[in-house]
């Protein structure tokens, strides 16, 4: 209660967060594939960093935070990216009908897991309805299974759709999240598959478009290291695992010495004694 309260370990989102300072060609289709895995990793990374309090006053060189990297990102989606994916997947027609084809392989894969989201909740709310008519009883029935204690049943179901009520809410946001990953495909997918694009892009367009990438992802290297370092800085240590004693200085510290000699001294009373006793016990 106490590290969850106060967050006190690293987050294990925060910790396995992937990033690559490597920069990609955004000016061919492949390139601005890979741009386009870099920057929704990159979209995560700072919406996870601006959400934890500790992190959020991290800032970069250039004093960005996370926060405004994030709308960096967005901005730079819109203005750059979006023309420059648009324009190279209409150029290439090989490269564009495969990504097109797995595109829609997605897109039906998501569709069956929305399919069984549904289906999932068709089954709760059958559940919760059929618990509901059966809860609904008069005075006197209800009167009637007090005194019967049939009553355990009635508690039982409203434990139950409690139960349910989380799963429930688990499940419409899954699908919701489903749902817009599906409408960002299908947008993505009519972007390459129209035929409205014509012209050249200028050179100067693309060479701002890749210094606006390279200073993106550059912030986000500085304040993902920064970020790393202070976590494990502050993170504290709750345990530690000792493999051997721990002793200070040598070995046999004085204290033991004087040990040892009352040892050897109550050694020698108890001989002595026995000495004395043992030919009496003989001769008797």
């Amino acid at each position: 209660v106490y590290t969850e309260q106060f967050a006190t370990q690293i987050s294990s989102e925060i910790a396995t967060l992937r990033w690559t300072s490597v920069n990609v060609d955004v000016t061919s289709a492949i390139g601005l594939q890979e741009a386009d895995i870099q920057l929704t990793n990159l979209k995560k990374g700072v919406g996870l960093l601006a959400a934890d309090d500790r992190l959020r006053g991290v800032k970069s060189a250039h004093g960005t935070s996370a926060a405004d990297l994030n709308g960096y990102i967005d901005e730079f989606r819109s203005i750059f990216f979006d023309p420059l994916f648009l324009y190279a997947f209409n150029r290439d027609d090989t490269l564009t009908r495969v990504y097109a084809q797995d595109l829609r392989f997605e897109i039906e894969e998501i569709d069956r897991e929305i399919s069984e989201l549904n289906d999932r909740l068709a089954e709760i709310r059958k559940f919760q309805g059929g618990a509901a008519a059966g809860g609904t009883t008069s005075s006197g029935a209800r009167d009637m299974a007090q005194l019967d204690g049939s009553a355990l049943s009635t508690v039982v179901n409203l434990a139950e759709q409690a139960a349910l009520s989380s799963y429930l809410q688990e499940s419409l946001d899954a699908r919701y999240e489903l749902i817009k990953e599906r409408a960002m495909l299908s947008t993505r997918l009519d972007r390459i598959t129209s035929d409205n694009v014509s012209g050249q892009i200028s050179e100067s367009f693309i060479e701002t478009a890749f210094a606006r990438y390279e200073a993106i992802t550059s912030s986000y290297g500085d304040i993902f290291t920064k970020a790393q370092s202070l976590l494990q800085a502050n993170t504290p240590t709750y345990y530690t695992v000792m493999t051997q004693p721990d002793t200070e200085g040598s070995l046999i510290a004085k204290r033991d010495l004087l040990f040892i000699a009352l040892a050897m001294a109550l050694g020698g009373m108890l001989a002595i004694i026995s000495a004395l006793v043992w030919p009496q016990r003989q001769d008797g």
